[in-house]
């Protein structure tokens, strides 16, 4: 959680809020708010935006390959809540839900972002839920165990319901794909 924690401010960060157009506060490993917010929501970071105000966000970073996929854990072999568990509780209850995810890869050894996106959570979940994107699980021999949806960005693209906000950024140079503003 650390690393992930520091490779979110060193690569991520700045760079969303440039293409966000706000300031990103870091809430995971930042005090009790910031934990209750990460178990219970899934909401690792926050948007001050000018215009929209406070907006949750979902951080997930990966390592050494840029898969270019948003991934939501479903199931862990800790049997701890997932970030599909919380938002599926929240969606019932009134709750708290991150409106935007970022799905990070970075490069260990040369320091450096391979790629990023940043899409609202809303349109990730409904790709879920209509299907045209896989589940998958970790290997035998990894710690933790836990499956995932997986979300290519390409397929997130082409196959929304509705018009949605997604932004591709990263070590390949930036994609701008500004289809609409954040609601």
């Amino acid at each position: 959680m650390n690393e992930s924690r520091e490779a979110f401010v060193k690569y991520v960060r700045d760079p969303l809020a440039t293409i966000l157009g706000g300031k990103i506060v870091q809430t995971e490993g930042n005090g009790e708010v910031g934990h209750l917010l990460d178990i219970h929501a899934g909401i690792d970071a926050l948007l001050i935006h000018p215009q929209f105000g406070v907006l949750g966000i979902a951080v997930r970073i990966q390592y050494d390959k840029n898969w270019r996929t948003f991934t939501v854990r479903m199931k862990r072999e800790t049997q701890v809540r997932t970030e599909f568990a919380k938002l599926l509780a929240a969606q019932v209850n009134g709750g708290i839900t991150p409106k935007l995810m970022v799905q990070a890869y970075v490069d260990r050894e040369n320091g450096r972002l391979l790629g990023a996106a940043v899409a609202q959570t809303e349109d990730v979940y409904q790709c879920i839920a209509s299907g045209p994107c896989e589940t998958r699980q970790t290997s035998d021999d990894q710690i933790g165990r836990a499956a995932f949806h997986v979300v290519d960005w390409d397929t997130l693209k082409n196959n929304r319901i509705r018009p949605m906000w997604f932004e591709e950024f990263g070590g390949y140079g930036n994609h701008l794909d500004h289809e609409s503003e954040i609601p």
